[in-house]
């Protein structure tokens, strides 16, 4: 800040800038003009400045970009998370000047920003819009079981061992009872006895 002002009092400029705009320099310049000097000084420190009706403002790079309107918008559809909750959580990486909406509809985020800021925001998302390992609710209705073939009737479907179901494999089928895997994940349904048919 202080090499601003000196330029800025060597050159007669009005230079404006907030209390971010702060750094480390080491100046050894030649043969250059005002304008370059200035550019490289704020270049390094991540600054640029612009031109307002002669006064010269500096300001963070992000903010020229959106000055020049370079802003986009995409539309990030959602999988299985709350649309409401994906913004709240992602709402902090916006730009002063970007806007988060949600359509209900689509279950989609319609997001206008700096196209750096939107990857950040489809990044969290990729790593919140996840599917939770929930096991689905299964009604064992009734089991046939025989020495060499035995059926097993969930949720109004008649499987054998082997065949799927939301996910699951039907693994084992015995006289009163059987096992749901699903990778290292394994369950096991008990029937009542008023259900239980068994084959001798």
């Amino acid at each position: 800040a202080d090499v601003l002002r000196l330029i800025a009092e060597k050159a007669d400029l009005n230079i404006i800038m907030g209390k971010e705009v702060t750094g480390v320099v080491s100046l050894r310049l030649k043969n250059v003009d005002l304008w370059q000097a200035l550019e490289s000084i704020l270049e390094v420190n991540g600054f640029t400045y612009r031109e307002e009706k002669g006064v010269i403002r500096v300001v963070k790079s992000v903010e020229v970009i959106e000055g020049k309107l370079m802003l986009v918008t995409e539309v990030i559809a959602l999988k299985y998370t709350q649309a409401e909750e994906i913004k709240k959580a992602s709402q902090h990486l916006l730009s002063p000047s970007g806007i988060m909406e949600i359509d209900d509809r689509t279950k989609s985020l319609i997001i206008t920003d700096i196209p750096q800021n939107i990857e950040k925001i489809r990044q969290l998302i990729a790593r919140l819009d996840t599917k939770l390992d929930t096991v689905p609710v299964f009604n064992l209705m009734g089991i046939l079981f025989a020495p060499d073939y035995s059926l097993a009737m969930i949720n109004d479907r008649i499987l054998k061992v082997g065949e799927t179901i939301e996910d699951f494999t039907v693994s084992e089928i015995g006289e009163d009872s059987i096992t749901l895997k699903r990778g290292k994940q394994a369950i096991t349904l008990r029937l009542r006895e008023e259900t239980r048919a068994v084959e001798k």
